[in-house]
């Protein structure tokens, strides 16, 4: 369930619109729906109906307090919404679709700053095994910046690079 919530963190990030955190997200608060279990308290509580609800990504529970930094959803929307603010053209460029499996698997897109000329591959994998797919791009060199640390990939003559996502993850190349 973590590895998904983070997923879904990365599409919202990565595709087009603003993202939106709600209250708790980035302390892997679920909910169980409804007005009144939407979000419980960072504070402790003693609220029977919170106290069963399970946290994503901690063996915590709502019977303490709620807020660290070190949460790891805390710490990847951190790092997603720094490499936001360093690389503009993953908030506001251009979307194109490139590839889309026709069940679980790959989603592909680029985020074009048409401006700069830079091109922006992203994809993302809700399987639950690695896949590698051809993606088609405007042509060029690609290194990844998400996850950092990782290789480049140029595309060959017909403009297409192949690009392995790991299981219920997202890879980022410019």
């Amino acid at each position: 369930k973590l590895r998904r919530d983070l997923l879904g963190h990365e599409l919202m990030y990565f595709g087009r619109g603003q993202p939106v955190i709600y209250y708790g997200d980035e302390q892997g608060f679920t909910g169980p729906g409804g007005d009144k279990d939407a979000r419980q308290s960072m504070f402790a509580s003693r609220t029977p109906d919170y106290l069963d609800d399970d946290l994503l990504g901690t063996d915590a529970t709502h019977a303490s307090d709620n807020h660290v930094t070190d949460h790891p959803v805390y710490r990847r929307l951190a790092a997603l919404s720094s490499l936001r603010t360093r690389h503009p053209t993953l908030a506001d460029g251009a979307q194109i679709h490139r590839y889309a499996d026709t069940g679980p698997g790959v989603y592909a897109f680029s985020r074009i700053d048409p401006d700069k000329q830079v091109e922006y591959v992203v994809a993302v994998n809700n399987a639950e095994e690695s896949q590698t797919v051809p993606v088609a791009t405007y042509g060029g060199t690609f290194d990844r910046i998400y996850p950092p640390q990782g290789d480049s990939r140029t595309a060959g003559a017909d403009r297409r690079i192949s690009i392995t996502v790991p299981a219920l993850s997202a890879v980022v190349f410019k």
